[in-house]
């Protein structure tokens, strides 16, 4: 599954570049070569390099989840508190920087509670180190969670401003199969996991500032009209079932590109 080079501010590597584009040409010649991506944005990426075509390449919705685990409760929890979940990388372009930015200018706010949970990797020069989220009062720290659907039921909205390169982030399928509402930057791949102000709120800021200054306006808005949030969170629900975001649709689209003929179903 192909995707983008590096997101805006992060490392980039010229000659490395131009080569991989020459071998991806190179390789998308044969016939038997077919390229999948999780989002249109990439899909056009690569066209307009003269690598992806109709022909040679497919749309596929993320990785896929299973309904069975990541399922919303049957009487939706209502607040105070409201709990915002940042669940990724602890890396700072994931948006964990901005995340901790907001929680500290609505610190003084009663009504909401800021939950991190996520691998360590602070030999990442990009992470934000263990020890420092241990210590922070403004937020729950979590590290690595085993029962992550167990986690999702308990929280109210998903927070992902990241700015990272990457596909469709699993986590936002996983908030929408849960029913919980998101709040993402205006990644290509968040824009395929979130309706702007349908199933949650898609910050337009592109720098740490603007990010901060929305991101926190954007969890007000929650707080001060739980109405808003409660439909946000139905609505999510409703999209990631009328996706076939789940696990199983997902592996058939891929079985039927390799051409696998289709399980026998069972009597």
């Amino acid at each position: 599954m192909m995707s983008l080079p590096k997101a805006p501010g992060q490392r980039r590597y010229p000659v490395a570049s131009a080569l991989t584009l020459f071998a991806f040409r190179m390789l998308a010649r044969p016939d038997c070569v077919h390229f999948t991506f999780e989002t249109k944005h990439d899909c056009d990426f690569w066209a307009e390099r003269g690598i992806a075509n109709d022909k040679n390449s497919s749309l596929i919705d993320g990785a896929g989840v299973e309904p069975d685990l990541l399922y919303p409760l049957e009487t939706p929890r209502t607040g105070p508190p409201t709990k915002i979940l940042f669940a990724s990388r602890l890396l700072k372009s994931k948006g964990l920087s901005a995340f901790l930015m907001a929680a500290r200018d609505l610190a003084h706010r009663p009504d909401v509670e800021f939950i991190v949970a996520g691998l360590p990797d602070d030999h990442d020069p990009d992470a934000i180190p263990h020890s420092d989220l241990e210590q922070m009062k403004e937020i729950r720290f979590l590290g690595h969670v085993r029962d992550m659907p167990d986690l999702l039921r308990q929280c109210d909205v998903v927070c992902l401003p990241t700015r990272y390169g990457e596909g469709i982030p699993r986590i936002l399928i996983e908030a929408a199969a849960t029913g919980l509402a998101s709040i993402v930057s205006s990644h290509p791949g968040c824009r395929e996991a979130v309706e702007d102000g349908v199933t949650g709120q898609i910050l337009s800021a592109t720098t740490d500032a603007e990010t901060r200054r929305d991101l926190s306006g954007a969890i007000v808005r929650y707080l001060e009209s739980p109405s808003l949030l409660a439909a946000h969170k139905q609505a999510a629900s409703r999209h990631f079932q009328s996706r076939e975001f789940n696990q199983a649709a997902i592996a058939d689209r891929f079985t039927k590109l390799l051409g696998v003929p289709p399980a026998p179903s069972a009597k």
